[in-house]
């Protein structure tokens, strides 16, 4: 067996046992072979005001070819599928200005930020169409891999099958002083699972 395919089939078979749902050789059967490079979101640019980092974010309509010869409408947030990757260092002051150019009402949510509940953008802090949200504060905690997505009341499963949802990274001075991979995209490789589950099968996208 060559590498990349234990590695498939390890993953298949991890997310299997993970989420229970579906037997391993359906989830196999359904797990379509490499087909493209995998994509690495680029990080998100920020601009410096008043010693607080702005980080402009639009969520936005896109299209995605996932499979040869077949375009998929999606969410993105700044791209067409999926989101940039946010990167701050504890102690820094951000600040967050989310235009929604969507068809409908959104929300971005901070997964794992310890933010002021105004700023968490949770299902309270509508995003209505063509209007921007913003949310300020300072990162206080530990170095981390967390999230953000969309956290619409009664939308938010369908908003992040669509896209809405991006890596947030926190580094600090502990992890600086570390011997690790810092090179993002180079020898640091960030990597998101979206996993679908039926009463009979598990699926990556």
């Amino acid at each position: 067996m060559r590498r990349r395919e234990f590695i498939r089939l390890s993953s298949v078979a991890a997310l299997a046992a993970l989420t229970g749902c579906g037997t391993l050789s359906a989830a196999v059967r359904g797990f379509a072979p490499f087909s493209q490079k995998l994509p690495i979101p680029p990080l998100t640019p920020y601009r410096i005001m008043d010693g607080v980092k702005v980080f402009d974010l639009e969520v936005q309509e896109g299209e995605m070819a996932f499979f040869k010869d077949t375009k998929t409408s999606t969410y993105g947030i700044d791209m067409a599928f999926l989101g940039k990757t946010i990167r701050v260092h504890r102690g820094d002051k951000v600040r967050f200005r989310v235009k929604n150019s969507l068809d409908e009402t959104t929300t971005v949510h901070w997964h794992g930020i310890k933010a002021p509940g105004n700023c968490d953008g949770g299902p309270h802090s509508i995003i209505e169409k063509n209007t921007t949200w913003q949310a300020e504060m300072t990162i206080d905690q530990d170095a981390a891999t967390i999230w953000y997505h969309a956290h619409t009341h009664g939308e938010t499963g369908r908003q992040v099958f669509m896209g809405m949802a991006g890596l947030f990274i926190i580094d600090d001075d502990l992890a600086d002083s570390l011997n690790l991979p810092k090179s993002y995209g180079i020898d640091d490789i960030p990597l998101l699972m979206e996993i679908l589950c039926t009463s009979r099968v598990c699926t990556t996208q």
